[in-house]
């Protein structure tokens, strides 16, 4: 987990500290898997997680020390949120069978193929198959290759 929040998280981006942030993710994940354990836990959810996290989801603030103030994540309207993405949003098999993922990349690269034919073909001149960024592309929803700003937004 520590690896989830980027180095250059700061307090100010939510209030929280990046250690304070692990462990409100470490208690979702947990959470989350044992309301959902045909999903359970797959390698990515603690990106597409923590993005909610970070954005402070729902986030309660409490006032200590005038004029400091501490901003709370609301773990419910996280873990809902989750939920939701993971549940109604996506395919049922995306985290199971990766079957919908798989389906996802292939249909990436087609695009990419008809749209980007100079990026295919250095591709293929590569010997570069575009699954090969894809995969974590996908598994993440894109939380750890687009920028924070995009989600911000």
């Amino acid at each position: 987990m520590n690896r989830t929040f980027k180095s250059n998280l700061t307090p100010n981006d939510n209030g929280l500290s990046n250690s304070e942030l692990q462990e409100n993710l470490r208690e979702l994940l947990n959470i989350y898997s044992c309301r959902n354990p045909y999903i359970g836990y797959c390698q990515g959810l603690n990106f597409i997680a923590g993005e909610i996290l970070r954005l402070g989801f729902s986030k309660e603030v409490f006032i200590k020390n005038p004029p400091k103030i501490t901003i709370i994540i609301n773990l419910k309207e996280a873990f809902w949120m989750l939920g939701y993405i993971l549940e109604v949003a996506l395919p049922v098999d995306y985290y199971t069978s990766m079957i919908s993922l798989m389906v996802d990349q292939k249909v990436f690269s087609e695009l990419i193929a008809l749209h980007l034919c100079e990026l295919n073909d250095k591709f293929k001149e590569l010997g570069l198959e575009p699954s090969i960024f894809l995969l974590q592309w996908f598994v993440c929803l894109f939380s750890c290759t687009v920028e924070q700003e995009v989600f911000s937004s």
